[in-house]
């Protein structure tokens, strides 16, 4: 997941408080990513695959947690933690 997110990131120029949710909009859009997520959540579940990708995005960018979102547009995700730095 890792690899997928270091991936994804350098598409996404403005890095702004819904990062997260705006990974997620990037492998809803490309097939070959979004193919990736849906084995691993057929693998592993999606409440922990979704849960790593958000800490790997906080991670690799060195951001720190904000506050829940609960309305993200990514289908993929049910809420998502807004970042700063």
């Amino acid at each position: 997941m890792a690899g997928m997110v270091r991936d994804v990131l350098p598409g996404i120029t403005e890095r702004g408080a819904d990062l997260i949710d705006e990974v997620f909009l990037r492998i809803e859009a490309d097939p070959v990513w979004l193919e990736y997520y849906r084995t691993l959540v057929d693998r592993r579940g999606a409440h922990i695959v979704n849960r790593t990708i958000g800490r790997c995005v906080k991670d690799q960018t060195g951001a720190r947690s904000g506050p829940k979102e609960m309305l993200p547009r990514s289908k993929l995700i049910q809420s998502y933690t807004r970042l700063y730095w």
